[in-house]
């Protein structure tokens, strides 16, 4: 029987989202972009914007390179706003690990699968590794259905005449994660914990249908209850495991190293 959740490697997966877009012909997974010339990275550098965001410029970045994303043909790079704004618009509405991954394709497809970092062992030595991005391990779904999962609250609450005593969520969609970092509050745990948990609800309860509660009504959700469901949103995402693992050349033991994927160290032959 074929699982619903699967663990694969970029360089497995290849040009195919983890998620997909839903189209009249059902899940479409494939992807394409045009090749990256120099010309390209005048017109990106021109088009950035002082202090942008970085989830901002890897819209951008995206928005410009795709030539083709599910069932959305995009040979041409956005001529104007408005076109740009469109393609804005449908990166927004898919998972953020499908992102990601187009993200951390590119750089692969458009440099190479080498990322050298410098990292510290947890033993406190310093040591330069290189790692290969085709390795990063993908959580990939067959439909995005699979995605969905509750959280049996410790301290039920009431919310609108109902006993929510449990909550249905998906993994957070790019657009919430998008106006996280334009808000700055992704670097302040006590408003991103929060947002991510409102971003990703999707019921209440064994409820069909979606049933959002709204900040207000999240508010009297318990201390022990939103630190719970936000670890158990992170443990069940989807998309790259943003980590390089490896192991200390001094030392022989391992270690994991999260992958910086601001454009100026990510999209550069040396990444920090």
């Amino acid at each position: 029987m074929e699982e619903a959740i699967n663990k694969t490697t970029l360089a497995e997966l290849g040009a195919c989202l983890p998620v997909g877009i839903q189209a009249p012909e059902g899940i479409v997974r494939g992807f394409s972009s045009r090749p990256w010339k120099t010309k390209d990275e005048k017109e990106i550098g021109k088009r950035r914007k002082a202090n942008e965001s970085p989830g901002s410029l890897v819209n951008l970045i995206l928005s410009y390179m795709l030539s083709s994303l599910g069932p959305h043909e995009w040979p041409e790079p956005p001529v104007d706003e408005k076109k740009r704004a469109e393609r804005e618009f449908i990166l927004s509405r898919l998972f953020m690990g499908d992102v990601l991954y187009m993200f951390i394709w590119l750089r692969r497809d458009t440099i190479g699968d080498e990322l050298a970092l410098q990292c510290r062992c947890q033993q406190g030595h310093d040591f330069r590794f290189v790692g290969s991005l085709g390795s990063i391990e993908v959580i990939s779904c067959n439909d995005p259905k699979d995605l969905e999962r509750k959280y049996a609250l410790r301290d039920p609450f009431k919310a609108r005449g109902k006993d929510v005593e449990a909550i249905r969520y998906v993994p957070p969609r790019w657009g919430s994660i998008l106006r996280g970092l334009e808000s700055g509050a992704a670097s302040n745990l006590s408003l991103a914990r929060p947002m991510t948990v409102e971003a990703c609800m999707v019921g209440v309860n064994d409820e069909p249908g979606e049933f959002r509660l709204i900040g207000s009504e999240l508010d009297e959700m318990s201390k022990r209850d939103l630190e719970g469901l936000t670890r158990e949103i992170d443990e069940n995402t989807v998309g790259p495991l943003m980590k390089i693992e490896g192991t200390c050349p001094k030392c022989s033991i391992g270690f994991e190293h999260p992958i910086d994927w601001r454009y100026d160290s990510f999209f550069a032959v040396s990444s920090r």
